[in-house]
């Protein structure tokens, strides 16, 4: 990690001033934006979260009230059939008739008892399905039922070695809510679920079994219970069997999924119980349905970063060139006057900290360094011409004079007239130019 962050350091300290101010801008323009999108999604998405739960489960507690409303309807209406004294006698006199399958209770059709008890106490009879009530003896009359006893007819012992009549036993006369269709059996697929109750005689005591009264219920009237639009809805008994589903009122036989591999699967689950029934009321929301606002959400959310930050990077741009072209012109203005170029600038930049200090400040230390170049130069001239004069006041005529005049005897002992004609000539030229062209010399000059 730290070779990474030196190699990033190192690429980007070699990069032009423009370049590197426009990564610094896109960074600090750029990701905090991206930042706050995934923080705003983030929150976006537990706010939802919040509010299908939320709703949810105001949902569930509406529907467990009504649930329990209907529950205690159906307990009623066991209890109000169970207190009709006719039936009871009937019930007794079944009891003690041997006449085979045709005993008293199917004699004097107590199906027509229950009917008017119904009609006379129970006000909605749409969710139920059939009421059976069978005697001691397992002989039934059925409202609702053609086959009366299902798939115990003919076979009344497993009736009493089935799972149901045992339970109800164990409850003594309380009602029992089951999952399933008991007279159809629990590997059956049924759209009816069962209540049912041991039926005791209440006038003696200890309390005589009259019969077994069986009210089976529509598991449709679980979806009339649902608001509109409600998500996936399913009910599950204690031991996590399906009930009803709203996809499918069969979906514990065609496709089962329990609330936990349906919460593995991405759900939101929302769960209530129901303590009559001691059933769980749960709510299922798909990742699709949950996350469908939170994805318009981030799309919106990426499209506003998007249009943020290429604002930004060209507002970069604008802002680096502000930056950048005047230093290039400062730049230009080094190069040409390093080359012996421009004397006099006359670009023109703006009252800031680069063309207000920088450049005005250039202007001047390069007019300074010209101004003191040629002052250089001049100084350098007066020295040549001072040096000179020293050389001309060293060159005395009279001493030339003489120079020349030794020479000249010289070559004359020596016999060498061409250099003593040389003598005479050089003598004549200093004397020529002494007097500036004239042929007579003053004795003040060559002195």
């Amino acid at each position: 990690m730290k070779r990474i962050c030196k190699s990033f350091i190192s690429l980007f300290q070699r990069q032009y001033i423009r370049t590197r101010f426009l990564i610094v801008m896109i960074l600090l323009s750029v990701l905090p934006l991206i930042l706050l999108g995934i923080i705003s999604f983030n929150i976006a998405k537990n706010t939802m979260s919040e509010k299908h739960v939320e709703t949810n489960q105001n949902h569930l507690e509406t529907i467990n009230d009504v649930a329990d409303l209907m529950f205690d309807n159906v307990i009623k209406l066991h209890r109000l059939i169970l207190s009709n004294s006719r039936l009871q006698q009937e019930l007794k006199v079944s009891a003690k008739s041997e006449d085979g399958e045709r005993g008293v209770i199917g004699g004097n059709d107590p199906a027509l008892q229950i009917q008017r008890i119904m009609s006379q106490y129970f006000i909605d009879q749409n969710n139920i399905n059939s009421v059976c009530l069978i005697d001691n003896r397992y002989r039934a009359v059925c409202y609702g039922r053609s086959d009366n006893l299902g798939i115990y007819e003919g076979n009344t012992q497993d009736v009493v070695n089935s799972d149901w009549h045992q339970e109800i036993v164990r409850a003594k006369g309380k009602e029992v809510f089951f999952s399933h269709n008991v007279l159809l059996g629990d590997d059956v697929p049924s759209s009816t679920f069962s209540t049912v109750k041991l039926l005791l005689d209440p006038n003696e005591y200890p309390f005589q079994k009259l019969g077994i009264l069986i009210v089976n219920l529509d598991k449709k009237v679980f979806s009339k219970m649902l608001p509109d639009e409600s998500n996936h809805f399913t009910v599950q008994d204690e031991n996590n069997q399906t009930i009803f589903d709203s996809r499918n009122n069969n979906d514990r036989y065609v496709n089962p999924r329990s609330l936990e591999e349906l919460q593995n699967q991405g759900y939101l689950i929302t769960n209530a119980k129901n303590t009559t029934t001691n059933w769980t009321f749960a709510t299922a929301v798909s990742p699709e349905v949950l996350f469908k606002e939170t994805h318009e959400i981030s799309r919106l959310t990426i499209t506003i970063v998007l249009i943020i930050s290429l604002a930004s990077i060209i507002l970069s741009i604008v802002l680096s060139k502000s930056i950048t072209k005047p230093l290039a012109k400062i730049k230009r203005m080094m190069l040409d006057w390093s080359k012996g170029g421009k004397k006099e600038f006359k670009e023109q930049f703006q009252d800031d900290e680069i063309g207000g200090v920088i450049a005005e400040t250039f202007k001047k230390v390069s007019w300074e360094n010209d101004e003191l170049n040629r002052r250089v130069i001049n100084l350098q001239l007066k020295e040549r011409e001072a040096e000179l004069r020293i050389l001309q006041s060293q060159i005395n005529p009279h001493f030339l004079y003489n120079t020349l005049d030794s020479i000249y005897w010289m070559a004359i002992i020596e016999k060498q007239d061409n250099i003593a004609q040389m003598a005479i000539s050089l003598s004549e030229s200093f004397k020529l130019a002494l007097n500036r062209g004239g042929r007579k010399l003053c004795q003040s000059k060559k002195n």
